[in-house]
Parts: C-alpha cells; structure tokens; sequence
C-alpha cells in the first residue's frame, strides 16, 4: 500500500499473529484478581496521532523499516470524502502543507506536516480525528 505523504510503500501488519504467542498475567494491584495482557507493542500512528497497540489487530508499517506506521483504518481513509460539517464541496485528503493550520470542527492548531481534509474553495480544514468521530466515539478498527 501506498499513502501521499510518505515515499516508500507500507506493509499490512497482522499483529494477533505476531503477538499470539504472548500470554496473560494476574494483576496483583486489581482485588478482582483479573488477567491483564502484558503490553509489549506501542507505536504511534503518523496520521491521527494516537496510539497503535496490540488491540487494533492490524497496522501498517513502512516496508523499509523506517519507523513510519499507521492504524489500518488511517491507512484506508479515501482520498475523497463528503462530511456533514461541510456540505459544500467534498473534503480532499491533503499531504503536508508549508503552515500551521486550524481544524475548522475542533479548533484546534495544527503543525504542517499533519495530514488532513480541505476543501481549497472554502479554506476549510479538517483534522483526521475529528473526521474519524462518528457520534462521538473514535473508530479504530
């Protein structure tokens, strides 16, 4: 796979086939006693910003092992998209621009190198989280 802003290609990682080996451990600080997954896989995802684990089942890494990851879903976010918060044009995904920017929906600044949804016509600038919020709830699958 391929992605604008990143020049080598990405490789799907199934990570419940690379981790099925590790195994559950009694929490002794919990009085319920429950298992807890040892937590041995943290990477950061270079769209959204959060945290990859072990409990997204699949990421994608670069193929030249550079240290570039992604969620899968971040990874197949489509190039183009209609959001409700702007029905006037479509949103276009957008590789790294030259300036700081503001999403339109959160508020909140931006640096440069971060990806996003705009719609040029209307200098209207969508952050990757907040397109990913649907009722409120984050979708990483």
């Amino acid at each position: 796979m391929e992605v604008i802003e990143h020049k080598h290609p990405l490789d799907l990682i199934n990570l419940e086939e690379k981790y099925a080996h590790e195994k559950e451990e009694s929490d002794e600080d919990d009085e319920n006693n429950d298992l807890a997954i040892v937590e041995s896989f943290r990477y950061l995802c270079q769209r959204c910003g959060q945290e990859i684990t072990r409990y997204h089942k699949f990421y994608y890494r670069c193929s030249k092992s550079c240290g570039y990851s992604i969620h899968k879903y971040c990874g197949e976010l489509p190039p183009t998209l209609e959001h409700p918060s702007h029905n006037t044009h479509p949103l276009i995904l957008t590789e790294k621009g030259w300036h700081e920017w503001w999403c339109d929906i959160c508020r909140n600044q931006h640096e440069p190198q971060e990806i996003r949804y705009r719609c040029s016509p209307c200098d209207y600038d969508v952050d990757i989280n907040c397109v990913m919020v649907a009722n409120e709830v984050i979708i990483h699958l």
